[in-house]
């Protein structure tokens, strides 16, 4: 009987510690025990290499790999980078991502936050936005204080309303309200008062009261 099973030889490799003495794109240049090669870096060598790394090296017979950082200058970054798309999960349990003196989140491309429920917690917080666009069904606000200065304010809605203990206006040019009717009604006294006033009206003006007093 004729055994079919392939027979697989084993490619060996030899690990020893060296120096990056120079980076040039994708290949670096280690100096092992007195003499220099010329390394890949590994798909598995996450921290990118820099000069001065001490670094685990494989030597096969047909290339030479820089498996990973062993130890660096402490005072010099850190930084993980790949070639291609990159994705992080999580098959069970929360991804946390914290840092002592700050997180920074830069790309030149498009961002997304895709979540059930998001949550922002800040002492102080600055947006800047060339063009921000929103779309919610419901949205709540509490605020002690809000400040809004702008050009220009449109606003558009089906229903209104204002509910304030006290309400100050003021327009340095022209107030204009245009509505199919007006009703403004005061508890105590509702004064108006112009340089010239005009009240006309097509069918019928009519003033009411106990008492009336023109001039």
């Amino acid at each position: 009987m004729t055994n079919l099973a392939e027979k697989v030889q084993a490619e060996e490799a030899f690990l020893e510690g060296g120096a990056i003495v120079s980076a040039l794109g994708k290949e670096l240049t280690v100096e092992l025990a007195g003499r220099r090669v010329v390394a890949q870096r590994a798909t598995m060598c996450l921290v990118e290499p820099q000069i001065g790394d001490h670094v685990l090296v494989a030597t096969l017979p047909t290339a030479t790999f820089v498996m990973g950082v062993l130890s660096r200058d402490e005072q010099a970054p850190a930084k993980l980078s790949f070639d291609g798309d990159v994705d992080f999960a999580v098959r069970s349990g929360r991804l946390r991502v914290a840092a002592q003196e700050g997180v920074d989140v830069a790309t030149p491309g498009d961002g997304t936050i895709d979540a059930q429920r998001l949550s922002v917690r800040a002492e102080e917080g600055d947006v800047i936005m060339g063009k921000l666009r929103m779309i919610g069904s419901v949205v709540e606000a509490k605020i002690g204080k809000l400040s809004t200065v702008a050009e220009t304010v449109d606003a558009f809605a089906e229903r209104f309303v204002q509910r304030v203990k006290r309400y100050y206006r003021l327009v340095e040019e022209m107030d204009q309200v245009r509505a199919e009717q007006i009703d403004h009604r005061a508890r105590g006294t509702a004064r108006l008062h112009a340089e010239n006033a005009v009240i006309t009206a097509n069918k019928l003006a009519k003033i009411d009261g106990d008492q009336v007093h023109i001039g």
